[in-house]
């Protein structure tokens, strides 16, 4: 008989406030078990330098390839702090970005990214250039195995 899992909700998660990557992958959230992503985003606690400084989410299970989730042409070039960012829609696409803290509901042509991890892994930032900046990661999930962390 197949195992199953009855999920207790959803769940959230908040990394620190983590310096931007230099034009590399940085880990943003480690994954034990299986997990389904509702949504991710960030939101600046430190202005990020004034230059192109594009950004994208991806996931890696194990040691299999990593899958990008979004593109790289969201731009956080001299965001404020409390500038929210959120990769939406399917694969590959852009994200959405909105001042002061306050990210507008998403129309349903552009919702949030939403994806499975099945297995234990990262789920990273990579961002075009070198600049100074940070941000805190939240991320808004539902256990599918038992015992599933995101930390």
């Amino acid at each position: 008989m197949p195992m199953q899992v009855t999920s207790t909700g959803l769940r959230t998660s908040q990394s620190a406030a983590l310096a931007l990557p230099a034009t590399a992958a940085g880990t943003i959230f480690t994954v034990t078990g299986h997990i389904w992503v509702q949504a991710i985003y960030l939101i600046v606690t430190t202005v990020i330098q004034a230059q192109a400084t594009t950004v994208k989410w991806s996931a890696k299970v194990g040691t299999l390839t990593a899958v990008d989730v979004s593109n790289a042409t969201a731009d956080l070039n001299a965001a404020a702090v409390g500038q929210i960012f959120m990769p939406v829609t399917t694969f590959g696409t852009t994200a959405i970005n909105n001042a002061n803290g306050v990210l507008i509901a998403v129309p349903i042509t552009a919702p949030p990214i939403s994806f499975i991890m099945a297995g234990s892994g990262i789920i990273t930032i990579t961002t075009g250039a070198t600049s100074t900046g940070a941000a805190q990661h939240q991320i808004l999930w539902a256990p599918m195995s038992p015992g599933a962390t995101v930390v």
